[in-house]
């Protein structure tokens, strides 16, 4: 791939979201390419001169694309304030047994978000404990009307993925033969709560990524959006774990899985391991019955043809 559509392939992605991007950006995200920073910086400016591309306040985006810079100035001031209540929320969910990581998915992962929009997660939990950490999470959120729902959406908490320290690889469940929008979603989860750096793992075990972004690195978050837990917290977690631990023949996993299974919608049931929408196995739980890759890497093809 050229490196000039390698560019404009890049910003044409964040173009289907609003979002203009700048060149420290393009170039971490910049698709298909090994690059040096300089270098990027020097053929958008090529482009830019050319009218491939404009830019303004230090961001570049598709010609006549301008009217996006204010939204992103926009989305990211509702992102700030979706943080801090999610930090709340996140917070207390970060004390339950057997959460060893919690990450932003999605929009507010680069801080996208619009006011109406939820807070996606991925919680990384202890091997052989997925159904029972799902169990007092999802009892918690329910209890405090924090799930989304038909009539509730904005700042509630939605549990994409739950994985088992031992699943992180997801290759496979990425689309085949290219799954860009999913590379783009597992390249910036963002940790919130990690108690021994199971998100450098994460990206560590999901180096396909790379073979797509071949400059990106983990991402991280300022300290003051992290959620660090303290002694007391950390002492009645650590009870509560011990204590389950030594119920034997994993009987509570196994309750907390029929219990869940039995109040779980038909259609979420029915789509379990269908396709890669839908997963319920010994590493991984995956709720995505309207899963939308397919369409925004659909999206992403024309997006480009049009720039051509």
């Amino acid at each position: 791939m050229g490196f000039s559509l390698s560019i404009i392939s890049t910003i044409a992605y964040f173009d289907i979201f609003d979002y203009p991007l700048t060149a420290w950006e393009i170039w971490k995200y910049l698709y298909g390419v090994r690059a040096q920073y300089i270098d990027i910086v020097n053929k958008l400016d090529d482009l830019a001169s050319e009218g491939g591309i404009e830019t303004r306040n230090g961001f570049y985006f598709l010609p006549k694309r301008n009217a996006i810079v204010n939204v992103r100035l926009e989305r990211y001031l509702i992102a700030e304030k979706k943080y801090k209540k999610a930090k709340r929320i996140l917070k207390i969910i970060s004390c339950m047994p057997f959460i060893r990581s919690i990450c932003i998915m999605n929009t507010l992962s680069y801080d996208n978000a619009s006011a109406t929009s939820d807070i996606d997660i991925m919680l990384m939990v202890e091997p052989k404990k997925l159904w029972l950490a799902r169990f007092f999470c999802v009892s918690f959120l329910r209890i405090f009307n924090l799930r989304p729902n038909e009539e509730k959406r904005a700042d509630t908490i939605c549990l994409n993925f739950i994985v088992g320290t031992d699943g992180l690889d997801f290759s496979e469940i990425a689309l085949k033969p290219e799954d860009v929008h999913f590379a783009h979603i597992v390249s910036r989860a963002v940790p919130v709560f990690d108690e021994k750096d199971y998100c450098n793992d994460f990206f560590l075990k999901n180096q396909w990524i790379l073979g797509i972004f071949p400059n990106a690195y983990a991402m991280d978050l300022s300290s003051r959006r992290k959620i660090r837990l303290g002694i007391v917290g950390k002492f009645f977690k650590k009870i509560i774990e011990s204590t389950i631990f030594a119920i034997p023949k994993n009987i509570l996993e196994l309750w907390a899985k029929k219990i869940q299974m039995k109040i779980m919608p038909e259609n979420l049931k029915s789509a379990a391991n269908k396709n890669t929408n839908v997963i319920f196995s010994n590493t991984i739980l995956k709720f995505h019955v309207k899963d939308r890759r397919e369409e925004y890497n659909r999206a992403w093809g024309e997006k480009i043809k049009s720039c051509l």
